[in-house]
């Protein structure tokens, strides 16, 4: 099945200022590229994309891309994987899909999507924003594909809450259509904070130094 990426770069960063007063998060340096290029370094290979800058909201931004009739992967775009996108687009079955992973702490799952899975399946439960109290350590890695049968909900919700955040998206598509997790592999870094951001580049530099001893640069 043909699906479309759309790497979301708006937002104005606040919490990882001064550094993204002139700079978005996701054209922050890291490593020897910026935080987007290892997104696009990630995607299946001859995946199309494109980049928003849309700077009115997260569900204004995905409603500018839903369209047409193939299903959108949507990447949040201060985001970084350490593992391909392959598996990911290929766990796909029609259905809205998470990409979810697993956080050490309940503090750290205190700021993410919490996602709550059904019992003994990946279908989820719920999806909830920066909870008092998360349910699971088990949050979105910013990370979805939504098929064109839930392009009209995230239509008819940026109508009423252009700024929302995209669980708020999961939270309405759950109430009528199965909505699916899928495990990330490898490791996956959200890039929201100045603690998270040097967590990355201190990766991405051991990373690197690793490839450069044994001569691979994946």
């Amino acid at each position: 099945m043909l699906v479309r990426c759309v790497i979301l770069c708006g937002g104005k960063g606040e919490r990882l200022a001064p550094i993204t007063k002139n700079v978005k998060k996701a054209f922050l340096p890291l490593g020897e590229k910026q935080v987007i290029d290892h997104i696009i370094d990630r995607l299946p290979n001859g995946m199309s994309y494109s980049v928003s800058v849309n700077d009115n909201g997260a569900i204004a931004s995905l409603e500018e891309v839903a369209k047409g009739d193939e299903p959108v992967m949507v990447v949040c775009g201060d985001n970084y994987f350490s593992s391909n996108l392959d598996s990911f687009v290929a766990a796909f079955n029609g259905e809205t899909l998470i990409g979810v992973a697993e956080v050490k702490t309940i503090e750290i799952a205190r700021q993410c999507g919490v996602v709550e899975l059904h019992r003994g399946s990946m279908q989820v439960k719920s999806l909830a924003e920066k909870p008092e109290q998360p349910l699971t350590k088990l949050v979105s890695a910013g990370l979805y594909i939504f098929p064109p049968s839930v392009f009209t909900c995230i239509h008819n919700l940026a109508v009423v809450s252009p700024k929302g955040n995209i669980g708020n998206v999961i939270s309405h598509i759950i109430a009528t259509r199965p909505v699916y997790g899928f495990h990330l592999q490898g490791v996956w870094i959200d890039i929201g904070t100045h603690e998270c951001y040097e967590a990355a580049i201190r990766f991405e530099n051991t990373r690197l130094m690793k490839a450069s001893r044994t001569g691979v640069k994946n």
